[in-house]
């Protein structure tokens, strides 16, 4: 599992669903039907069973991914690192 996840970021802050595996950085990064969507790693059915409940659902979709950049925009936020670096 990747550590971080800059790429869930990424489309947090594109405004994008985000559906990713519970594992590593995206238990973090990702509030199950918050945030974006969590599936268990490999599993192949339930993956293909949120990317169809996204195409279904474009609002709540969008609306998901609203939260997401919200929260990665402020979590994320240069001055926020920069006071944590600090």
């Amino acid at each position: 599992p990747e550590p971080f996840g800059r790429v869930i970021v990424e489309a947090m802050v594109c405004q994008k669903p985000v559906i990713a595996t519970s594992a590593g950085g995206a238990i973090e990064l990702v509030t199950h039907n918050h945030t974006g969507w969590l599936t268990e790693p490999k599993n192949v059915i339930q993956l293909s069973q949120m990317i169809q409940h996204c195409h279904t659902n474009p609002d709540m979709a969008q609306n998901i991914a609203a939260n997401a950049y919200q929260e990665a925009a402020q979590r994320f936020h240069i001055y926020n690192i920069q006071q944590q670096i600090e």
